[in-house]
């Protein structure tokens, strides 16, 4: 898709938000939160990038975001809240997959067999965002795709598509602690999140022609899989309000998706169908759900499904989304930029 097409037809998807709510038992009961008929065009800080954006992160020190730089190596950059050139923290080896951030450290999976999407090959790098150098030695690691962090070490998913994955639990020094066998994946690339006293990985199949996407729960008392959730097609998760919350496309009609999320047991999943655009990311913050797409920045309050929503002129189809100090950075994916955009726009309720 072409990032600069325009796509007034996305944005006005979210001028109406109907929110169901699908129990066990089935469809509990909808509910429509309106917001304004004419979405605000936001205004929007654009920072460009001295690369093509894979990954990115929030930290202690602001936005880190990995770029690849030519053939041969990776970059990590820092973005300035204020305007200006993103500040280099960092060289990383080529092929970075995925970025991750616990107070000063900064940690960067690089696979360099990533675009050829298999073989062997890969590296953690550990990174002090106080002094901008790398920490202690590259921790090799096969193909590893995704990654989240907290204080006791980083989570890995290691294995090329098509194959049984591993989760890696990684020390701080750079030891191996547990290795956990979880199902593949074999399109888009996997995400892990962090929360509720589990690690959660997002991973897609193929079946045919049709795309279904899988959520796994490892649960961190027993590291083991407890818990394997089949969905459509999904695009993003985040964990906000001490939930679980996933974007996931749906088959009927260009643009449809909905928001799922699980039960307050972790036993089973919840859906409240609002309109989001085909091609979504999700992440948290302020207590919110926010959703981008297509130009468009959407503000969803988690207990009354009401929807706030804004144009970002120039974003084009998304690459990645974070959160930080009532603003959003959003990455744009054929533009090699990041738009910023004040987080209180539209009412505030």
């Amino acid at each position: 898709m072409d990032p600069r097409r325009s796509t007034w037809s996305a944005a006005s998807r979210f001028l109406v938000a109907t929110a169901c709510i699908t129990t066990a038992g089935g469809l509990a009961g909808c509910s429509t939160r309106h917001s304004s008929r004419n979405p605000p065009v936001l205004r929007a800080q654009v920072t460009k990038l001295p690369g093509s954006p894979v990954a990115e992160t929030g930290s202690s020190s602001g936005v880190l975001i990995a770029v690849q730089r030519g053939a041969r190596r990776g970059l990590v950059l820092r973005l300035v809240r204020g305007g200006g050139h993103p500040v280099v923290v960092g060289s990383v080896p080529p092929g970075p997959t995925a970025l991750a951030a616990w107070r000063k450290t900064a940690w960067v999976a690089s696979n360099p067999q990533s675009t050829a999407g298999s073989g062997r090959g890969g590296s953690i790098v550990r990174m002090d965002e106080s002094t901008n150098r790398s920490i202690g030695r590259p921790i090799k690691i096969d193909s590893p795709m995704a990654l989240a962090v907290d204080g006791t070490g980083a989570w890995v998913l290691s294995g090329p598509p098509a194959h049984h994955d591993y989760l890696l639990h990684i020390a701080p020094n750079g030891k191996t602690l547990v290795r956990i066998r979880v199902p593949g994946w074999e399109v888009g690339f996997p995400q892990i999140a962090l929360g509720m006293g589990s690690v959660w990985v997002l991973s897609s199949t193929t079946t045919g022609l049709r795309e279904r996407s899988r959520l796994t729960r490892i649960d961190l008392t027993e590291n083991r899989v407890t818990e394997i959730f089949k969905l459509p097609s999904a695009t993003s998760l985040a964990v906000v309000r001490g939930r679980l919350w996933i974007a996931t496309r749906r088959a009927h009609g260009r643009g449809s998706a909905e928001l799922i999320h699980l039960s307050p047991r972790l036993d089973r999943l919840a859906s409240q169908r609002i309109p989001l655009p085909r091609a979504s990311v999700l992440t948290g913050g302020d207590g919110r759900v926010w959703v981008t797409g297509v130009n468009v920045l959407s503000r969803i309050d988690p207990g009354s499904s009401r929807v706030v929503s804004g144009v970002v002129k120039g974003l084009g189809e998304p690459y990645g989304l974070v959160y930080e100090g009532h603003g959003l950075w959003l990455i744009g994916s054929g533009l090699s930029a990041a738009y910023r955009v004040n987080s209180r726009f539209g009412n505030s309720g």
